[in-house]
Parts: structure tokens; sequence; C-alpha cells
């Protein structure tokens, strides 16, 4: 098993990212002028994310946008307004993306295999 720390700072990270992200949808709905609420956005929005992680479409674009209708179609908010909600946390998601796929890009930028450290006698996480 992984050191403790490690374990914890990955589940830190995990909720951190998931709640900025409903931040970043509760922010959109709030300039777009929708009736939408932080609380609303806590509860609605982490199962399209989760759905949008299903290997069903390229980035999870038609399905996070799908059930993000569905979902606030329940506390009867326009399904453009949502849609619109959708597609731009989608572009956020994109542009903020592709500083990390530029430094990939680059030569020498991936790291060795595990397999490859491990043969020398460390662990991976050294």
């Amino acid at each position: 098993m992984a050191h403790p720390f490690y374990c914890l700072a990955s589940l830190a990270v995990g909720i951190g990212v998931n709640l900025l992200s409903i931040f970043v949808i509760y922010t959109v709905f709030d300039e777009l002028g929708a009736p939408v609420s932080f609380v609303d956005c806590l509860i609605l929005v982490p199962f399209p994310l989760l759905l949008s992680l299903l290997p069903l479409s390229i980035g999870g674009w038609g399905v996070r946008e799908g059930a993000l209708v569905v979902a606030f179609g329940l506390i009867s908010v326009a399904p453009e307004v949502t849609l619109s909600t959708s597609v731009i946390f989608g572009l956020v998601l994109l542009v903020s993306s592709l500083p990390g796929g530029l430094l990939l890009a680059l030569p020498g930028a991936r790291t060795r295999p595990a397999a490859e450290v491990q043969a020398e006698g460390r662990s991976p996480a050294e």
C-alpha cells in the first residue's frame, strides 16, 4: 500500500478539484442570471460530472450537457441556460488544460515508466 500521506493528499486534491468545478458551474449560472444557489449546484452537479467520465464520448461532451440539463430541469432551470452553462464550463476546462498539454508535448517532458525506476531498486514515489 502507498504511504498514507499520499493517499490523503490525493483525496484532498480530488475533493478540491470537484469543489472548484462545482463553484465554476455555479459562477457561470450566476453570471447568466439563473435562479440557482450554490447548494443546488453542490447537490446536482457531482453526478453529471461523474457521468461525463464514462467513455461514451470525447471528453464527456454531450453526456455532461444532457445530464446537467436533466438535473437542473428538476429545479425548473431553463434547458438553454443549463446547456450554455455546461458548454462554457467545457470550454473553461479545455482552455485551462492547454498549458499542461503543451508542456507534455515538449521533448523529454514525460517521466520514465515506473517499471524502469523499480528496476533500479527504487520505489516510484522516491
